[in-house]
């Protein structure tokens, strides 16, 4: 976690016992930030394509064709999470032959947009970057190229003097996740979140007041690959604490447990993704609203 600030908490809330800094984070370094979360039978960093700068820039002067570009990896259309996305009907079929040019994909809330392949397959925003620290090709675990969007949502309460929140742990790979999950066609953000979390853990949040704190692409998911990522729609749920106090989280579709748990800087190193990140926006946004200060160690002062 990058800290702005280390001030300790005895200087600011009168307090010796609370020594920890307050939560703080740089966006920019949190969301692009390597990850360690790895999935069954996904290629791991070690095993994706990693090109320096002058790499790149070689390869697009050979007309940076995307299928030059991982020959030597793991097909992971063969997948069973995308495997199942066939099945159902809702993940798009590539044999790698099929020109996209006209084919509408989601459009990114990246301010730039994204720009397209050889094949009309979008390519995702900062590639420069993502070839530099470990690439993949293809759909990966997502239902189709571009944007996937997805929801999660953040719910706090108070136990204690300390900041709780709701997690789960993954049906897929036990990992340590907000709930969550992929918006429907049409569906609103706000909607999805409320949804999966009632899916995934039981909580039933449909009547409370809502924050958007964060609405673009997953930086640090491994799962992306060059064509196909996720942006989500992070909300922050914002129940009376009488309210969120007696909540009981209760493990639903694709969550093997769902409970409360303190939010300190040992419990958020081991969410997924940017999970931790948006957590740690959602207490910026919580302190706006109620005036009062979390520490790292998840105290309220």
């Amino acid at each position: 976690m990058t800290i702005n600030e280390r001030k300790k908490g005895s200087e600011n809330t009168g307090n010796s016992e609370l020594v920890s800094p307050f939560f703080t984070i740089d966006v920019a370094s949190e969301m692009t930030a390597a990850t360690t979360t790895l999935y069954p039978d996904y290629p791991t960093p070690d095993e994706r394509l990693h090109m320096t700068p002058e790499e790149i820039h070689s390869w697009k002067e050979r007309g940076g064709l995307t299928s030059d570009l991982f020959p030597q990896l793991p097909v992971i259309m063969e997948h069973p999470n995308y495997l199942r996305g066939v099945a159902k009907g809702t993940a798009l079929i590539d044999d790698g032959t099929i020109d996209f040019s006209d084919l509408e994909f989601t459009p990114s809330s990246h301010p730039g947009g994204y720009s397209r392949d050889e094949r009309g397959i979008p390519v995702r925003p900062f590639d420069e970057l993502f070839l530099q620290k470990g690439a993949l090709g293809g759909m990966g675990f997502y239902r189709t190229y571009g944007p996937n969007l997805t929801a999660d949502p953040v719910v706090f309460r108070e136990q204690d003097g300390v900041l709780q929140v709701i997690g789960i742990n993954r049906g897929d790979s036990g990992i340590r996740a907000l709930p969550g999950g992929m918006q429907d066609p049409n569906e609103p953000g706000i909607s999805t979140a409320v949804r999966e979390l009632f899916e995934e853990a039981g909580v039933d949040l449909s009547d409370v007041p809502s924050q958007i704190v964060h609405q673009g692409i997953v930086w640090s998911d491994t799962r992306s690959t060059r064509n196909a990522w996720p942006e989500s729609t992070v909300v922050l749920l914002l129940p009376p604490q009488d309210k969120a106090g007696v909540l009981v989280p209760v493990a639903g579709s694709d969550a093997k447990h769902a409970y409360w748990m303190d939010v300190n800087e040992e419990n958020l190193a081991d969410f997924m993704a940017s999970h931790a990140s948006f957590v740690k926006l959602s207490v910026l946004e919580w302190q706006k609203i109620t005036g009062r200060k979390v520490l790292t160690n998840g105290k309220i002062a």
